[in-house]
């Protein structure tokens, strides 16, 4: 699941906070934020290793470029399987 809202926390916690209980465990949870903490981000999840950066630069007809940032609790498997996505 991405998440590519406005660059702003509360908004963006409040969306993974509701997206915790409804996603599956093995979803893996990715923001689009390039301003934002993901540690902060990841604060509103119960499962915080679940969380990843998936930042798309725009334009995408310009710069075809997509940055996979880790978390301090982003498991390698999220990373893997979102640089796979990517």
């Amino acid at each position: 699941m991405i998440e590519a809202v406005f660059e702003v926390f509360e908004l963006k916690k409040e969306i993974f906070s509701s997206l915790d209980s409804t996603c599956g465990e093995n979803t893996i949870l990715a923001t689009n934020t390039s301003s934002i903490m993901i540690e902060d981000i990841a604060s509103a999840l119960k499962a915080p290793e679940r969380l990843i950066g998936l930042h798309f630069f725009n334009p995408v007809t310009v710069l075809p470029l997509v940055e996979v940032i880790a978390g301090s609790s982003s498991t390698q498997t999220s990373i893997t399987r979102a640089m796979q996505f990517a």
